[in-house]
């Protein structure tokens, strides 16, 4: 059975989750200020390129096709399609 746009949209959500869970782990020793190691910078800058290729063309498919469908029900310009967009246009800034 072939998988639903939203749920393959919400597979993504979840997996770019994980991700920013990984993120605040290592993200731990700067907010410490404690001495960053090389390999805690190494983690960092590695789950840094992990969100990004996951997190950019996750947000291209929601603003090509989601909020396209969303628009035929929801206003372009107010509400919250309105807050998504700008979430996404100030994400990918």
């Amino acid at each position: 059975m072939p998988q639903l746009a939203t749920e393959h949209l919400l597979k993504e959500h979840r997996e770019i989750e994980k991700i920013l869970a990984e993120l605040d782990i290592a993200l731990a020793p700067f907010r410490n200020k404690t001495p960053i190691t090389a390999e805690e910078t190494k983690t960092l800058c590695g789950v840094s390129c992990q969100l990004l290729e996951q997190l950019l063309p996750h947000l291209a498919k929601e603003d090509r096709v989601l909020y396209p469908a969303l628009e035929e029900f929801l206003p372009r310009y107010e509400g919250p399609l309105a807050v998504l967009r700008g979430a996404h246009s100030h994400i990918a800034s």
